[in-house]
């Protein structure tokens, strides 16, 4: 099956809490669409594989993004799709943040898509234990405040999906790649 070729290119942002679906999701869109897909999970593990709390990790995770944000940037202006797959819950609240994505995009030439993965908390933290990540250990053992920190209905301040990721994962990607579709044509 052909790929979808997006045209103008889309800056997407898939987001959602940590157990949300996002990594899920991403994979079954990239599967139909050509483009870039950026995994914060896939950048940062080489470099903190059982690490996600720390002040090291917190004080390296800026250069992180920043990281894929180049990526991004690079792609976007060789006219390529990017799908960041990254939990973006604490930028979406920052409005400079916010700025930023829809100028990266515009300046490509790209359309800003956003899509939010949601599920229940139980569920979050059931899929969470389940992927038995060394990582995860400090989020599992402080859940309550995890989840205050990550909340699975945070606000997303810009047009965006909500993807029902407690669905039929089939369904779930046939309504995000409808909606990227839509909120990518000219």
């Amino acid at each position: 099956m052909a790929k979808l070729v997006l045209g103008p290119p889309a800056l997407i942002l898939v987001c959602g809490a940590p157990g949300a679906g996002k990594s899920t999701l991403s994979r079954a869109l990239m599967c139909r669409l050509a483009g870039a897909w950026l995994n914060s999970d896939a950048a940062i593990e080489p470099h903190f594989p059982h690490d996600r709390d720390s002040a090291a990790f917190r004080r390296a995770r800026p250069d992180f993004f920043e990281g894929l944000y180049a990526l991004a940037r690079l792609n976007l202006a060789a006219g390529n799709t990017v799908l960041l797959d990254v939990p973006h819950v604490t930028q979406m609240r920052d409005a400079a943040w916010r700025r930023r994505m829809r100028a990266m995009a515009r300046a490509a030439g790209a359309r800003l898509v956003v899509l939010k993965c949601v599920a229940r908390a139980a569920t979050l933290k059931r899929r969470v234990r389940a992927r038995n990540a060394r990582r995860d250990a400090v989020k599992l053992g402080r859940w309550d405040a995890h989840m205050e920190e990550h909340p699975p209905d945070f606000p997303v301040p810009l047009p965006h999906a909500v993807i029902d990721m407690e669905q039929p994962l089939g369904r779930a990607a046939r309504a995000a790649l409808e909606y990227v579709r839509t909120a990518s044509a000219p």
